[in-house]
């Protein structure tokens, strides 16, 4: 990434039930789901409670520039799910994505 303005993102699981986006970036929210895909920045996260929370990312495609820098990955301080920091450029959007076939 440059030297652009960034804003940091992060990502974990709260309860078994919702899936927490914090940061100042639109589409940070809460989101009731046990199960979700969020893209940002040329990644895509998968978020899944599996009795405790998964994250997992990956490159939305290869022609998708990431422009996303990964802090860390580290276990979050309820001790049940997994927290991702990231910096992302100032402008970013998170959406929420649909699974192919799925209703969530």
């Amino acid at each position: 990434m440059s030297t652009e303005a960034t804003e940091r993102l992060v990502i974990y699981g709260s309860s078994d039930d919702l899936i927490e986006v914090d940061g100042k970036l639109p589409g940070c929210d809460e989101y009731a789901a046990d199960k979700a895909y969020l893209e940002v920045a040329g990644l895509r996260i998968g978020v899944e409670f599996c009795g405790t929370w998964l994250i997992a990312v990956q490159q939305i495609d290869e022609e998708v520039p990431v422009t996303a820098v990964i802090e860390s990955l580290v276990v979050h301080e309820n001790g049940y799910s997994m927290e991702l920091s990231m910096l992302v450029p100032v402008g970013t959007y998170v959406s929420r994505v649909r699974e192919e076939g799925s209703g969530a």
